[in-house]
């Protein structure tokens, strides 16, 4: 399972603006991660349906609570390889038995949680909340 944090330019000075304001900082951190994570949950889905015999990998998606450690904030998002999780990746990065591929790698996947487009809608999605405040 991977995690997202915050993290773009221009997002210190925001933070700084915000507690200036009197703004809900964790608040908005908060739905800054939650819009993210269910944005790549969407693409996992939708990723996954030529792959779902038995739907456990596809129920094994996580809407976990955000986790704060002190001022970081992180979330955890994709397959929980503990429970039911574990066949996202063979398929993402394909199987080979005896050097033969037996299951080739599914880039569509891979893509939508690790993917350069995913990271920059994801950076987009949180920069979005952070800027509702300052009605930008």
């Amino acid at each position: 399972m991977a995690k997202l944090k915050l993290d773009f330019s221009g997002l210190d000075k925001m933070i700084e603006d915000m507690h200036k304001m009197g703004a809900n900082v964790k608040e908005v951190a908060e739905s800054a991660l939650k819009k993210s994570r269910d944005y790549i949950n969407k693409n996992l889905e939708t990723a996954m349906t030529p792959h779902n015999r038995s739907g456990v990998t596809m129920k094994s998606l996580k809407d976990a609570p955000v986790e704060w450690s002190g001022t970081v904030a992180k979330i955890p998002v994709g397959f929980d390889i503990k429970n039911g999780g574990l066949p996202s990746i063979f398929l993402m990065y394909g199987t080979k038995v005896y050097g033969t591929p037996r299951v080739k790698k599914d880039t569509k996947l891979y893509k939508a949680i690790y993917g350069k487009e995913t990271k920059a809608k994801v950076e987009e999605i949180m920069r979005e909340e952070f800027q509702k405040l300052f009605g930008k």
